[in-house]
């Protein structure tokens, strides 16, 4: 048996001669008397629900237990419902009833009803074992677990663990995956959206797979779609979030590249007259594309200014990030140019005699999050604001953040030591706090990683060397150098002054540790929490830093690969910060 049946999506069930579709699939163990499965079954074309059990060996519905009732009704509540639903469900309730037949529909709430029977034990489909497991090395065992699904994607999981088997995983973080295993067969990874203390011994997870628990914070911002294939849609939409290949095109679909137009509205700038720069074309309102644009999407009318590109590229999304970047490089490079006060063209390389206002350093060139997609040979035309894309919410203070004030007692005093000050140890460290909280914040992608490497290098700018080499091997190879040095016949070349170069540089070379092994160094002595794989990520997102910085990629690392590098260097911009309370 598995948690999830696929072939029971499409099914209808004839009751009462109505027919129902299937809404949820539940799977709730333990469940003592009735078989684990449950079924929340939708009559066709109406609201009207009935819960049944479902005998997956026969594939036949069968009746609830009396004694589970509560049981399920608790775990159906577990799992967040459509709007429309929602309310209903949190209605439900086991009332007592009279009734005297073996099998029959209880209603639960307005028309909410269960197939339920005093007979107990003849439902029973046997144990189903579930384990957790958090990392490498533990195997939890959760006390409840209801897994819900309404289909193969939309999954949703709720386990309670107690407190013993939390100690065990003290250095886990909710922004890390949870392996499920049921039966000894592995039922994918998923991610913990919330904990919430049941009582002082017991926490409760409520879970998703990855793709589902990003997509869940985000909502689509404003679309106008007309002839965009659904496939070529989703792959924009989960892209554009940081769900880079999460739509698997079906083998055979074309992989041919297309030419697409993509407009985007600019604020700041006045365009006398259309002009080009680079592959990019800054137009004014009144210019034919921009005007057949309007009457696509009237929305664009409240903007004067536009940016267009053309680019080849084999997916909607490739083309919109292309587009996006050339136009973003077209706009600095405008911008360069525009704010020069030299009174020769470009900034005194140029040989023209330029007008200077002085009131251009104030002005800034925006480019809002419209844009505007056109497959030319397909007619496909897209209008979208991408900014609405993540849900924009209050991140909260909770009441039970006063049981760790006494705790925060060590960084406030420390940040107190810095106030007016310049500490060559904690100025670092509060510089860092400020860039991961850039990192978290930036909209774009590529600025996250580079503020949360650049929260890191201010954490490791302070710790101490570790030679790569003793000094008497060093002095040792010095030696061999001037030696090879000395015997240069080359008469325009100082030898000696050559050699006391060379033999500097080799000097702070293997006496400098290199960045990784201070960050090791420092990691091992204050014993951090940070995980092989956290190691691993963090170098990707160096080597990720410095092609971005030099212009060879752009970042390619997933949202939630994100979210936990902040998170990891935070946790050790926070070990070290504990580490200096005794010492200053």
């Amino acid at each position: 048996m598995d948690l999830y049946d696929v072939n029971l999506i499409n099914r209808r069930f004839v009751i009462n001669n109505g027919e129902y579709k299937l809404l949820l699939q539940l799977n709730i163990i333990p469940l003592l008397h009735t078989t684990n499965r449950i079924l929340l079954l939708q009559l066709k074309e109406t609201e009207h629900l009935k819960i049944v059990a479902y005998d997956e060996k026969n594939q036949n519905i069968l009746p609830v237990v009396d004694q589970d009732i509560d049981q399920i009704i608790s775990s159906i509540k577990k799992i967040s419902f459509p709007d429309n639903l929602q309310k209903r469900i949190l209605g439900l309730s086991n009332s007592k009833s009279n009734n005297n037949k073996p099998i029959y529909f209880k209603p639960l709430s307005n028309e909410v009803e269960i197939l339920t029977t005093s007979e107990a034990g003849t439902a029973f489909s046997g144990d189903q074992q579930i384990y957790l497991k958090f990392d490498a090395i533990n195997r939890i065992t959760p006390i409840n677990f209801v897994y819900g699904a309404f289909d193969g994607i939309n999954i949703q999981m709720y386990f309670e663990v107690n407190k013993e088997s939390l100690s065990l995983i003290k250095n886990w973080g909710i922004l890390s995956p949870i392996e499920i295993y049921h039966n000894n067969k592995h039922c994918g990874e998923f991610y913990a959206q919330r904990t919430f203390l049941v009582n002082d011994e017991i926490m409760s997870f409520e879970c998703m797979p990855k793709i589902v628990a990003i997509l869940n914070s985000r909502k689509t911002g404003w679309l106008k779609i007309e002839k965009i294939n659904p496939l070529d849609l989703s792959d924009f939409l989960v892209s554009s979030v940081g769900l880079y290949d999460s739509v698997k095109f079906p083998s055979g679909y074309p992989s041919t590249t297309e030419w697409y137009i993509i407009v985007v509205p600019l604020v700041g700038i006045d365009i006398q007259k259309d002009f080009g720069v680079g592959n990019v074309q800054f137009c004014t309102a009144s210019n034919g594309d921009i005007v057949d644009i309007l009457k696509f999407e009237p929305k664009f009318s409240s903007y004067n200014a536009f940016a267009l590109v053309n680019v080849n590229s084999d997916t909607l999304y490739h083309a919109f990030a292309q587009a996006k970047k050339q136009i973003e490089q077209a706009v600095d490079l405008l911008v360069n140019i525009l704010k020069d006060d030299s009174l020769y063209s470009i900034h005194s390389t140029g040989k023209h005699l330029m007008e200077r206002d002085n009131s251009i350093f104030e002005q800034k060139i925006i480019i809002p999050t419209w844009v505007y997609i056109e497959i030319p040979f397909k007619c496909g035309k897209l209008v979208c604001d991408y900014s609405e894309i993540t849900k924009q919410g209050n991140l909260l203070v909770s009441e039970s953040f006063e049981q760790i004030k006494h705790e925060l007692n060590k960084i406030e005093l420390l940040l107190l030591k810095t106030n007016g000050t310049n500490n060559k140890e904690l100025t670092p460290l509060f510089n860092s706090l400020k860039w991961i909280r850039r990192a978290w914040d930036a909209d774009d992608f590529d600025d996250k990683i580079i503020y949360s490497i650049i929260a890191l290098e201010f954490i490791v700018s302070k710790e101490p060397n570790t030679p790569m080499m003793d000094k008497s091997l060093r002095k040792k190879c010095k030696g061999a150098i001037r030696k090879i040095i000395a015997e240069i016949d080359n008469p325009a070349t100082n030898t000696t002054l050559y050699s006391q170069q060379v033999c500097d540089k080799f000097d702070r070379t293997y006496t400098e540790s290199p960045f990784m092994g201070k960050l090791k160094t420092l990691i091992e002595r204050l014993n951090i929490p940070v995980s092989d794989a956290e190691m691993e990520l963090i170098v990707r997102s160096r080597k990720q830093r410095n092609e971005i910085v030099h212009g060879e990629n752009d970042s390619r690392l997933p949202t939630d690969e994100v979210y936990r590098l902040c998170e990891c260097i935070g946790r050790i911009a926070f070990y070290k910060l504990f580490s200096l309370e005794e010492e200053l």
